[in-house]
């Protein structure tokens, strides 16, 4: 018996030398395409199966050709990841706005301009990936390659389209979706001869304005004030958050920000005047890396689309009756899925890549409309008014 024991026993551990698969099963695995955050390159390796739906999430792809993603560009890699990535407020009401800190409950004007991206790419609006980024990580991100593109109230200005390499940030801007600039609010109890068509020149001596410390807001007021030979009372005080207190307690007759700031300033207990008039140039827009044109190019005639619906009169309730009945080479080559002008597939899109972005999304006066106008920022009689109405928002032809 004793010798029967040992020889099982002998049988067993010569089984398991011999066959250690028939013990311990290995784990089984996938092969992707990793993206290297240090070269922004592809490389080929296998990952566990419980380790893959992770892995795309950051950025990998399911195995194909890497050599042919590290060759496209980023169209190509966001095409086969499946979602723009797209860098947002977190928390700027009209803008951007999350619930909860859920990127995935972004609503806002820049968010839905996000969607429009999607919908052009993937003929799905839903489509992105909400990241928020602040002022300081925003353009970093675009490099680094965690976000695509940047809607974040982001102005255009030459120190930051300058090549990096010439001591620029390296970006690449599409085209001005908002004409911002430093806006002024009044309190018209306070001020009753004031209205929405004065000028800072009516505000009368003694007048308190408040601002951001140290900012240029400050110095532009100040500058203001010496030039028109004013002495108003410039109060300066720490963030925004102490102006809407200030301004809430009937502290400040006036207040001056940004106007994408101010539309948090409206709702008060008492009556409140946005002046027509700014101080300063801030024309906000898409941001993209430096060194990608077919990429900016999508971005860019993306935003372009819904503003040449707007100029158009195109909507998304009625563009469906348009294009089934007009003549029109613009409506037709912009538009029409069915256009022999093939635009889209010039972009690396499909022809209905304009079409998706208006009807799931709307054009550039519904996004304004929905988001803007609630918060304050009439859109009539502004630079952001379409040029067929007096205002600054122009887009070429799509043709």
């Amino acid at each position: 018996m004793k010798r029967f024991l040992v020889a099982a026993i002998a049988a067993l551990l010569v089984g398991a030398f011999l066959f250690p698969a028939s013990v311990v099963a290995k784990p089984t695995k996938t092969d992707i395409c990793h993206l290297s955050p240090d070269t922004g390159l592809f490389a080929l390796i296998s990952v566990p199966d419980g380790a893959v739906d992770n892995h795309i999430a950051h950025g990998d792809v399911l195995a194909g050709d890497c050599d042919a993603l590290n060759a496209g560009t980023g169209l190509a890699t966001i095409k086969a990841r499946g979602f723009v990535r797209c860098g947002v407020h977190e928390s700027l009401p009209g803008f951007s706005l999350a619930t909860g800190g859920d990127p995935t409950t972004s609503v806002g004007f820049e968010a839905d301009l996000c969607r429009v991206v999607a919908a052009a790419v993937f003929g799905d609006s839903d489509a992105v990936e909400f990241v928020f980024v602040t002022g300081a990580s925003r353009f970093t991100a675009l490099r680094d390659g965690t976000v695509d593109v940047v809607m974040r109230t982001s102005t255009n200005n030459l120190s930051r389209d300058a090549l990096f390499a010439n001591g620029g940030a390296g970006l690449n801007f599409g085209p001005t979706y908002f004409y911002d600039g430093q806006g002024f609010i009044v309190n018209g109890a306070a001020m009753g001869a004031i209205t929405v068509d004065s000028t800072i020149a009516d505000f009368p001596d003694s007048t308190t304005i408040c601002v951001v410390d140290t900012t240029a807001h400050e110095e532009r007021i100040a500058l203001a004030e010496s030039d028109l030979g004013k002495e108003w009372n410039i109060e300066a005080l720490p963030d925004t958050s102490a102006l809407l207190s200030a301004f809430a307690a009937g502290t400040c007759d006036v207040v001056t920000h940004d106007l994408i700031a101010l539309g948090e300033f409206g709702s008060q207990s008492f009556t409140t005047i946005l002046l027509g008039q700014t101080i300063s140039k801030e024309p906000l827009a898409p941001v993209v890396a430096d060194g990608d044109d077919e990429w900016m190019s999508v971005v860019r005639w993306s935003v372009n689309a819904v503003i040449f619906a707007d100029e158009l009169g195109i909507t998304s309730s009625n563009i469906n009756s348009i294009i089934g009945t007009t003549d029109s080479f613009d409506v037709c080559a912009a538009f029409d899925p069915e256009c022999l002008v093939m635009t889209g597939p010039q972009l690396g899109l499909t022809q209905s890549w304009a079409y998706d972005a208006i009807t799931q999304v709307g054009n550039y006066g519904e996004i304004y409309t929905e988001h803007l106008e609630p918060i304050g920022l009439a859109r009539a009689g502004t630079l952001n008014d379409s040029y067929v109405d007096g205002g600054l928002l122009y887009a070429p032809p799509i043709r």
